[in-house]
């Protein structure tokens, strides 16, 4: 998996609006691989654009749950790619 600027994501550990899961898009890549850190800019529901300058990446939620290490990147959030079609 190699993120790229403008891949669609889901944000996940950010709470805002009641929710945990938000859109978003990369605007700068880090890094390559499961967990590659990028800048992601995320779109809540009801509240402004939030930039996240450095949060890993994963290519699928699944991936992501497999790979985070405690609760420390949790709290942080993380993101995923959509799906084709979402």
């Amino acid at each position: 998996m190699k993120p790229a600027v403008g891949a669609k994501v889901t944000m996940r550990g950010y709470i805002a609006n009641g929710s945990d899961t938000h859109p978003g898009e990369i605007t700068k890549v880090h890094g390559a691989g499961e967990g590659a850190l990028c800048a992601v800019t995320v779109h809540p529901a009801g509240h402004p654009d939030k930039e996240f300058a450095a949060i890993p990446v994963y290519s699928s939620r699944a991936a992501a749950r497999d790979d985070i290490p405690g609760a420390t990147l949790r709290h942080n959030g993380y993101a995923y790619l959509q799906e084709e079609g979402q």
